[in-house]
């Protein structure tokens, strides 16, 4: 054999071991992928014989996982007419709030009770609000822990009913 054919010979041996090699990484891939799928993005499995499942159900669900039958649940709610615009509290004195409120009841009947306590709801509201800092309020954690204060403040007021949640119906602080 001449040098020039030992030359070819070696050059497809090459081009032959580097579509192995290159067949070898695609299939591998592909089953990581394959794995990956399985134990990350696979559907849960369906309950055992006999009903039960092998996973514990959580406790509480999240909020927002039962949000479509929380509005099918809610109750008649009073919207109360005129924004809060208040004067935030902290060293500078300039942050002001303005705050839409509406008020979710317990029952129908309530609302006699809420229009003859406006007053005193809206005083009650005001104040909460004013006693603010903007770090307190700035926050989704901060503004849920307003409406929970000012939740707990107007039912201790209240006597044929009560209040089943605060909704911020506007949230602006300038």
């Amino acid at each position: 054999m001449s040098e020039e054919e030992v030359k070819e010979e070696k050059k497809k041996g090459n081009k032959g071991l580097i579509i192995a090699v290159i067949g070898i990484l695609v299939l591998l891939i592909v089953a990581v992928v394959i794995l990956v799928f399985i134990f990350l993005g696979g559907k849960e499995q369906p309950p055992a014989e006999g009903g039960e499942s092998t996973h514990q159900a959580p406790k509480e669900a999240p909020a927002h996982a039962n949000a479509r039958s929380d509005f099918a649940k809610m109750g008649p709610v009073f919207v109360i007419p005129e924004p809060f615009v208040v004067n935030l509290m902290g060293q500078s004195g300039r942050r002001y709030l303005k705050a839409s409120v509406a008020l979710e009841l317990s029952a129908p009947e309530f609302q006699k009770e809420v229009t003859a306590k406006l007053v005193l709801i809206k005083d009650r509201i005001s104040q909460i609000l004013a006693s603010k800092t903007f770090e307190e309020i700035s926050t989704p954690k901060g503004r849920d822990k307003l409406k929970e204060e000012i939740l707990q403040e107007l039912n201790s007021y209240m006597v044929d009913g009560y209040f089943k949640s605060v909704l911020f119906t506007e949230f602006v602080i300038q």
